[in-house]
């Protein structure tokens, strides 16, 4: 199987679509469990840290949640090194073999009550690791997809990774939903707050079978029959050629990234602490909201396949320059139909730009680094802003008393991807993928 550039390319055929399954299974679960931490952070802040300052609690246990952001870009790098030396399907099946593992380990940590001090450094340790391989998962599973894709479909391919993204943290809320609906406080405190993080550990082993039986990518088989061999140093290559794509990735997804975090993973939660609105309603509204977002994803990625990448970023770009205060100031009017109300209104930018910044993982950087470069780049977009952004609105409420500052840290965001998109991005959609692009 090769990939062609032209436009005529055939019907996508069964290794493709096992492609797309077992690239989406990994960002699933990697996202579910993100999921899952984010909305049960007010349920573990006192389980790990002491209860005198339960703001202090919860901020901690978003910096935990933060931290293992941070680790993403240097996960990106080193195990973009393996995809691009070793092929991407070594990548992807190591990825997510580490993920089932150091997830399932979250899930039979002591508590604070039992173990101290050694606790919430157990999870800070955990947190770190799990970080570290998920820096690898979905910018190599995108790669992995749209490097089996037809040309003129590489959008809809791509579409299905932010799909299984969304769908994990979809389940992240429906698990934390049924938890908080079913379990009495003392249940949840004491081993319910566990199920989640254990549950992860049979879907990854089955992502990992997934992988072990897909074909390699064809595109970067062809380079290596092309080539004789593949890059010898990818990321010092990386680091000398990609730095300027690698900085336009960053500024063109540097307000989806806040935008979208604070939407999917801090609203619930201000709503809940801030608020008022009860655990089950807010889990509920973002439940909703997230589902309504996944049933639009294949169709804008079919978008930016037929009108360009360029146009539909823009248009993502200027909504998120505008919604957040509209949305924030909605959503604190402190009822179930605002709250659904203002998340629904944020799928829309959510779902357009999801198709752009998603396609343009392997678009704007060549076969040859495109596994070490495009986790850099992704990864230090959502990884230092998108998730620090629980981090980020936790602090700016408190220090302001007012959600409206989480709004304008969104829309600043999002000018400047705005301005990077106007004045620095070429349209992509009928690139090579084996070229440089920048």
């Amino acid at each position: 199987m090769s990939i062609s550039t032209d436009p005529a390319t055939p019907a996508v055929g069964k290794p493709s679509r096992r492609a797309v399954l077992a690239s989406s299974i990994g960002n699933y679960v990697e996202q579910y469990d993100f999921g899952v931490y984010g909305y049960l952070a007010p349920i573990l802040a006192p389980l790990f840290f002491p209860d005198e300052n339960p703001v202090a609690g919860l901020l901690a246990t978003y910096g935990i949640y933060a931290i293992s952001f941070v680790m993403r870009p240097v996960g990106g790098a080193l195990f973009g090194v393996v995809g691009d030396r070793l092929g991407r399907r070594a990548m992807l099946s190591l990825t997510v073999l580490l993920i089932g593992v150091f997830t399932g380990l979250i899930g039979a940590l002591p508590t604070y009550a039992s173990a101290g001090i050694a606790a919430p450094i157990l999870l800070l340790v955990l947190r770190m690791l799990q970080g570290l391989a998920a820096g690898g998962e979905y910018s190599g599973a995108v790669g992995f997809m749209v490097e089996h894709a037809p040309a003129h479909r590489r959008g809809f391919f791509a579409s299905f990774a932010s799909l299984g993204v969304y769908l994990g943290l979809m389940s992240g809320a429906a698990m934390a939903t049924l938890l908080t609906a079913t379990l009495s406080d003392e249940q949840l405190a004491t081993w319910g707050w566990r199920i989640p993080f254990l549950v992860a550990i049979p879907l990854c082993a089955l992502g990992l079978v997934l992988r072990l039986a897909v074909e390699e990518s064809p595109e970067f088989e062809r380079f290596r029959r092309e080539q004789g061999a593949v890059e010898a140093t990818p990321l010092r290559t990386t680091l000398r050629t990609q730095w300027r794509a690698i900085l336009l990735y960053i500024g063109m997804t540097v307000g989806g990234s806040v935008s979208s975090y604070s939407v999917i993973t801090y609203l619930p939660q201000h709503l809940i602490n801030d608020v008022g609105l009860d655990s089950d309603a807010a889990f509920a509204t973002s439940l909703i909201a997230t589902g309504a977002l996944l049933v639009t994803l294949p169709f804008t990625g079919l978008l930016v396949d037929v009108v360009g990448r360029k146009p539909v970023h823009l248009t993502a770009a200027v909504i998120y320059v505008v919604l957040p205060a509209i949305a924030y100031t909605i959503a604190d009017d402190g009822t179930f139909a605002s709250a659904l109300t203002a998340q629904l209104l944020f799928m829309i930018p959510v779902s357009l730009n999801s198709a752009v910044v998603t396609v343009l993982i392997p678009e704007l950087f060549p076969t040859r680094v495109r596994a070490t470069a495009s986790g850099i780049g992704f990864n230090v977009s959502y990884g230092l802003f998108g998730g620090t952004a629980p981090l980020v609105g936790t602090a700016l409420v408190a220090a302001t008393g007012t959600v409206l500052s989480v709004a304008a840290y969104a829309s600043v965001a999002a000018l400047i991807s705005l301005l990077v998109c106007v004045f620095c991005f070429r349209e992509t959609r009928d690139t090579d993928l084996a070229a440089d692009k920048v």
